[in-house]
Formats: structure tokens, C-alpha cells, sequence
């Protein structure tokens, strides 16, 4: 269920973002903007990319959820100039041990480095964590389902971020002990801590199915959202976590 989920939304989105845009302002305060288009996509580079980030040399770096050279998505850098150069096509070991759709951008890291994570390939077909140098040479840190019955998570989705004590958050769509995802924690070296499982208790009401980006607060707190559980409407959760992985649910929307 959780890969015809993963196709189908892929699918819909595969006309979004063919390109990359800059805006900018004439002055301060101004109203005027300046629109380009800076980099076309064309499957061959890519195909829908999702974010950028800006590295520390100064240009931006991201992913493409399709195309490039295997068709199961890219790394890229672009130059505020608008020059757009494939750093790494996905899928381009056996059986995409390397991983496959990058759903999510990338993150920048302390150490220089990006990181990510593909939703799809990996040992397990269940997506990976990776690093990624600004030259483009690509190492596999962590492939999901690598616990049995996915009790480690699969298919990651949502951005990742890097917290104040170094280690990367994320989550998971889906695998955990009940199915329904996992927030999890995961050291730069790849080795994953599961902080917690969604759909715990008795009709899912600490939610469902994350996969949106967390952010941590001044306080230290992470927060987060579900697209579903919050109890019998199953409208999704706003929830806060502490890093030792206890969480709160704050709101249960009706869908």
C-alpha cells in the first residue's frame, strides 16, 4: 500500500516544478521585483525538483524527485548565475542500492557535507539516508526495513533537519511498530535511533502517517505534523517531541 501511495503522488506531480526561478528587488522596501527563470528542466537533468539550499561556496544545491540519467531523480547544483550541473542520478547501482526519488531536499550540514534521503530503493526498497559532498560523491549511510517487519521505518519523506546536538530528525510515512511511520533520530555515520511510533494508542490519536517537515524550537522541543490519526476523524496532528523521543499531541484536526 505504502509504494502504490509513494507512485501515485509521484505521478501527480511529475508537471510541477520543471524550473528553477530567482526574484529579486530593485531596491529596499520597493514593490518592483526582477523575475528569471534560471535553469529548465528537461528530464534529462531532472524532472520536478523539490528545494534548494545553499551551500557554503556560495551556489545552491537540491534534488529532483525524477529524471536524470536513470530516471529516478538527481542531485544538483546550480550557480546564482543560472549554471545547472547533475552531481548524481539516482538508481545507479543494482537493484538502486543507492536509493531512488528523493521526495525531500537536502540539508546542509555542520560538517560542510549535504544530506538526504530517497522515499524508494535502498537494500530493502524502502528508501535510504544519504551524504552527499558538493563535488557529488554519494554514500548510502542507512537503507530503511533494515529491522524486521519495518520496525526501523520506511519510505522517508519529509526534509530532514540537523538539531543543535549534531544528529539528523526525520520521519517516516510509514513502517514502526504499527504501520502508520516514525519519527526518527540518525547520526551522521548512518546508525538510527527510532524515538517514536505513530498510531500507539487506540484509534490513532497521536496521529498518523508524517510526513512533513519537523523544525525544533529556541526551547529544544521538535515539532511536527501527521496527515492523519488525531483520533476517530482522522484529520492529522500538530505535535511537539523531545529529543529523547516523548511526544504531545497539541491539535487533532477534522478532516
Amino acid at each position: 500500500m505504502a509504494t502504490v501511495e509513494m507512485q501515485s503522488r509521484f505521478c501527480g506531480w511529475r508537471a510541477a516544478g520543471m524550473a528553477l526561478l530567482a526574484f529579486s528587488t530593485t531596491t529596499l522596501g520597493s514593490s518592483a521585483q526582477t523575475f528569471a527563470t534560471l535553469a529548465p528542466f528537461n528530464r534529462t537533468n531532472g524532472l520536478a525538483p523539490v528545494s534548494v539550499v545553499q551551500g557554503f561556496d556560495g551556489n545552491f544545491y537540491g534534488t529532483t524527485t525524477g529524471g536524470g540519467a536513470y530516471r529516478s531523480g538527481t542531485v544538483f547544483k546550480i550557480t546564482s548565475s543560472g549554471a545547472l550541473t547533475t552531481l548524481y542520478s539516482f538508481c545507479a547501482l543494482a537493484t538502486c542500492a543507492d536509493g531512488s526519488f528523493p521526495e525531500s531536499g537536502l540539508v546542509l550540514a555542520t560538517d560542510g557535507n549535504l544530506y538526504g534521503t530517497t522515499s524508494d530503493g535502498g537494500f530493502d526498497n524502502a528508501g535510504t539516508f544519504f551524504r552527499v559532498t558538493r563535488a557529488g560523491k554519494l554514500t548510502t549511510l542507512y537503507s530503511f526495513c533494515g529491522k524486521i517487519y519495518c520496525t526501523d521505518g520506511l519510505h522517508p519523506f519529509g526534509p530532514l533537519i540537523q538539531a543543535t546536538d549534531g544528529n539528523f530528525y526525520g520521519t517516516t510515512e510509514f513502517g514502526g511498530t504499527d504501520d502508520y511511520g516514525t519519527v526518527f533520530k540518525m547520526s551522521a555515520h548512518g546508525a538510527p535511533t527510532i524515538l517514536y511510533n505513530f498510531c500507539h494508542t487506540t484509534k490513532c490519536p497521536d496521529g498518523a502517517v508524517p510526513n512533513g517537515q519537523l523544525i525544533q524550537s529556541a526551547d529544544g522541543n521538535i515539532f511536527g505534523t501527521t496527515t492523519s490519526g488525531g483520533g476517530p476523524q482522522f484529520g492529522g496532528t500538530v505535535f511537539r517531541m523531545t529529543p529523547a523521543g516523548k511526544l504531545t499531541t497539541l491539535t487533532a484536526f477534522a478532516p
